[in-house]
């Protein structure tokens, strides 16, 4: 009797990890199959069984997957001086002769350049560049999020760019934008900005003492914006926050987990206010961010002539399925703005919050809003308004799925999560 007991239940171990062993297989046969949309399905799946959140924290940290190898780069004049680097010391030493003269290229090569203080460019026309182009293997490291070294890299001069480059781990902002001391033509392309206490790219401005000097024509394209944890550790952050900004372009970005852990809301994933006018944010996906796009903000500071007038948000993917974030609000919001046009964008919320975009304070006006696919309400906060034109509202989950994978495609994207 014991020995069929035995191979009874031998037969059922066996018969388990044979079974076990046809999942495997089966699971990289498709993997190999369906290349990237595989990764994005698995995930959808474990979203819609309740798995997500905890396949997420068990693998940490978390980080977007970015095909860059054909992304087009900042073009170089001819005549700018151009020095190799390899390490930090030389990246230093480097830095102070390009501060000496502007119209200098500095080029990265692979590897990790830790820096103890802020990097500052004093002069303009200055070029950071990794020579590979993927920001995966070049990175520039500060000290810590709670490391005290401040700024990772400021900018006091006009037509700074810089290329193909990971910046992370800075207590203050990854960059900060000197728009108070009138640098204009910033050019971002190719990176990856993730883990700063505060914002992760900052375009400042002094409304009190020169509002007249403001930061003109900035482009921050195919980056990745997020925190590697899946949330930031301080609600005083976001991605891209401009004051006094104008005929910025942010777009083809990705913007994930910029949400606050505690305390207060993040700020917007994506914002520009105070004497801001004219800027576009189009064709970005943005993915568990606590409030992903927004212009204007109610305000009392002095010299304030408007808060943002002008402007396009077109083409956004927008969606928030994580419910562990705290503070989890609207997708797109306008405040205080006039001649904003809303245009083309997808947005999935599934907390509580009840607008996916939202048009609020009086003097809100003016404003445009078509062609918006979302499953939540589009409407007026606070007795702003606008024209409504051609929204579709409580559309199916399964719809934004569909387009998630069609932007993911589109930016290249193997696996956001």
């Amino acid at each position: 009797m014991k020995q069929l007991m035995y191979k009874f239940l031998s037969g059922i171990v066996f018969a388990c990890g044979a079974l076990a062993v046809l999942v495997v297989i089966g699971l990289i046969t498709l993997k190999f199959l369906a290349g990237s949309q595989f990764d994005n399905l698995l995930y959808k799946v474990k979203e819609k069984t309740g798995l997500a959140h905890q396949a997420q924290a068990l693998s940490e940290p978390v980080s977007v997957l970015k095909d860059f190898r054909n992304a087009p780069r900042i073009a170089i004049p001819d005549d700018f001086n151009q020095r190799y680097v390899s390490n930090t010391q030389e990246l230093l030493e480097t830095m102070i002769e390009a501060n000496r003269s502007g119209d200098f290229v500095v080029m990265l090569l692979e590897g990790t350049y830790t820096l103890q203080q802020t990097m500052t460019i004093t002069a303009e026309n200055i070029v950071i560049q990794s020579v590979s182009g993927n920001p995966y293997d070049t990175v520039i490291r500060g000290s810590g999020m709670q490391g005290g070294m401040g700024n990772l890299i400021r900018v006091n001069k006009s037509g700074f760019k810089i290329d193909g480059v990971t910046l992370t781990d800075a207590s203050f902002h990854l960059v900060q934008v000197a728009g108070e001391m009138n640098v204009d033509n910033v050019e971002m392309r190719n990176m990856i900005f993730q883990n700063a206490y505060q914002q992760l790219v900052k375009i400042s401005y002094n409304n009190t003492q020169t509002p007249e000097i403001m930061s003109d024509n900035g482009i921050i394209a195919n980056s990745i914006f997020q925190y590697t944890k899946g949330i930031a550790p301080y609600f005083y952050t976001g991605g891209v926050d401009g004051l006094g900004t104008n005929e910025w372009i942010i777009e083809n970005n990705i913007f994930r987990d910029i949400a606050s852990p505690a305390k207060h809301i993040a700020q917007y994933a994506v914002h520009f206010w105070i004497n801001s006018r004219d800027n576009i944010i189009r064709n970005n996906i943005f993915i568990n961010n606590d409030r992903a796009i927004g212009l204007g903000m109610l305000n009392k500071k002095i010299n304030v002539e408007y808060d943002h007038q002008g402007g396009v948000i077109e083409g956004n993917f927008i969606m928030h399925t994580d419910d562990t974030d705290p503070y989890a609000d609207t997708g797109i919001a306008i405040e205080q703005t006039t001649g904003v046009t809303i245009a083309n964008n997808q947005v999935y919320l599934s907390g509580r919050y009840p607008r996916a975009i939202e048009y609020r304070f009086p003097q809100t006006r003016q404003n445009i809003i078509r062609n918006n696919i979302t499953n939540k309400k589009i409407a007026s906060r606070d007795n702003g308004t606008a024209q409504l034109q051609n929204n579709q509202i409580n559309q199916d989950i399964n719809d934004y799925y569909v387009e998630l994978l069609r932007k993911s495609n589109e930016l290249q994207i193997e696996s956001i999560y």
